[in-house]
């Protein structure tokens, strides 16, 4: 009985030392003063789609070459989540339809205009926090706006398919009334209809 009181103990422990490291992995915070390449590269880790993480390694990549750029990212106080953002509003204004093509050259040219021509931001705090909780909130909010904008095209589409049946209905009442007085048949509706 005392062995599997204290395999139970042990275990507990372990699962306690598991979720601790997890959280540890779940947030981590950033500081504007880390050198680029390490901010990035915890940006990157903690990036919410494969397509964020290959824009922040084509980055990290380009600063090697490029140290204007890399100096802006830095002084501008940038972030992934922030180029990343810039690039799906862009697409979505090119958008046609709710769907949008772009190329990866594109994509990357977004990225570096984002980087070289970005507002400076005034932040209050050097250090800034990257969770999965805040990636789990923007990516339920995302859906939602998704699905919202997935209803909205079902209920537009449904009312050009009611408003189309309604007018092939009037046009096939209107021929068939037409077909009617050039073949010279009455109809008792409308016999009705002009009595009253």
């Amino acid at each position: 009985m005392a062995d599997e009181e204290i395999l139970e103990q042990e275990e507990i422990e372990e699962e306690t030392t598991d979720t601790q490291e997890e959280s540890k992995k779940e947030k981590v915070e950033l500081d504007f003063s880390m050198s680029v390449e390490e901010r990035l590269t915890k940006e990157i880790e903690f990036a919410e789609t494969q397509y964020e993480k290959t824009v922040g390694e084509f980055l990290l990549k380009k600063f090697k070459e490029d140290e204007p750029l890399k100096e802006a990212y830095f002084n501008r106080k940038v972030t992934l989540t922030d180029v990343w953002k810039s690039i799906m509003d862009a697409a979505k204004k090119k958008a046609v339809g709710g769907a949008c093509c772009m190329s990866d050259e594109e994509v990357f040219g977004l990225a570096i205009h984002f980087v070289q021509d970005s507002k400076v931001v005034e932040v209050k705090s050097e250090k800034f926090t990257l969770s999965k909780e805040t990636k789990e909130s923007l990516k339920a909010r995302a859906e939602q706006e998704f699905i919202q904008e997935q209803k909205r095209k079902l209920e537009e589409a449904e009312k050009k398919r009611i408003e189309k049946e309604k007018k092939a209905k009037e046009k096939a009442l209107e021929k068939e009334k037409k077909e009617r007085e050039e073949s010279g048949q009455l109809n008792l509706f409308d016999l009705m209809e002009e009595e009253e």
